[in-house]
């Protein structure tokens, strides 16, 4: 299943949970990865942070997960947390608005429960995470910053 990412537009929350449940064992087989790359933080399919901490080859590993994940932006890890974004799509710029969504796993109780993250930019919290549960630890994100 592919979805329609990148450019302003994200996809639904349907998109997004069907293709979890589809590949369920590839999200998991991402997160194991990332655990077991620490100090890695960030892969990306054009880069990674910290810079050279993976091998080409495991980079590549990643690179195939993203394309058939549709992982637009790729994975971060947050460091202290354990807590990663799955990133599905993004738009605007890090310094001005923009934002990104995608799937999102976290060991921790989440504030900000939505029941749908289908929102118009207008509705998204300015700065903030909003989330939507979808399996035990799972969660769909969507994050805006202006």
């Amino acid at each position: 299943m592919a979805l329609s990412c990148g450019s302003g537009s994200s996809p639904s929350d349907a998109d997004l949970i069907a293709q979890f449940l589809e590949h369920r064992r590839d999200f998991d087989r991402v997160l194991e990865m990332l655990r077991a790359d620490s100090p890695t933080w960030r892969v990306d399919p054009t880069w990674i942070d910290p810079q050279g901490s993976l091998s080409e080859a495991r980079w590549e590993e990643y690179r195939h997960l993203f394309e058939k994940l549709s992982l637009e932006r790729g994975v971060a890890r947050e460091p202290a947390s354990g807590n990663v974004q799955f990133i599905s799509s993004s738009w605007g710029i890090a310094i001005g608005p923009g934002g990104s969504k995608g799937i999102f796993y976290s060991e921790h109780s989440l504030a900000r429960l939505y029941p749908s993250l289908d929102l118009t930019p207008e509705e998204l919290p300015e700065t903030e995470f909003a989330y939507r549960r979808i399996d035990e630890n799972w969660y769909l994100f969507v994050m805006a910053h202006n």
